[in-house]
């Protein structure tokens, strides 16, 4: 664990102080913490959604059917080794 000195106006103060007082969060140590999460999560999404959106802009539009499924898995394992007998 790390110890970090924050400096808060006192309206920030307060409305952390209701949270813990509230009983969802023990101390405001774990009420801080629960917000980084939250911030790392809505990053991780974000980062997700651009991923999605590059993806869905990367080129034509591919129909998964059952025979293209059945040519993909052709192509897949025709670049496996050839199996040795041993």
């Amino acid at each position: 664990m790390t110890t970090l000195q924050v400096t808060l106006p006192e309206t920030a103060s307060e409305f952390i102080a209701s949270q813990v007082a509230s009983g969802e969060f023990n101390t405001p140590s774990e009420y801080l913490a629960f917000l980084v999460e939250q911030a790392r999560a809505g990053t991780a999404k974000q980062r997700l959604d651009r991923l999605l959106e590059e993806g869905l802009n990367s080129g034509p539009t591919i129909e998964f059917t059952p025979e293209w499924w059945r040519s993909r898995k052709e192509q897949l394992l025709a670049t496996l080794p050839a199996e040795r007998d041993e």
